[in-house]
């Protein structure tokens, strides 16, 4: 038999990265509070300013 088509008769392994896994039930988590962005995210309060006559 010709070299060639003894090679061609191997089986073929195609080389293919594993699939991600995907969690289908889960629903993405929201972003944190804390995230400068989040629209929950607690306001920076400036320092408060001291009374001029404390009593």
């Amino acid at each position: 038999m010709d070299p060639f088509m003894e090679r061609s008769a191997l089986p073929i392994h195609a080389h293919r990265a594993p699939d991600l896994p995907v969690p289908v039930d889960e629903p993405m988590p929201d972003p944190q509070p804390n995230h400068p962005h989040h629209p929950d995210a607690p306001v920076e309060q400036d320092d408060p300013v001291p009374d001029r006559n404390p009593e």
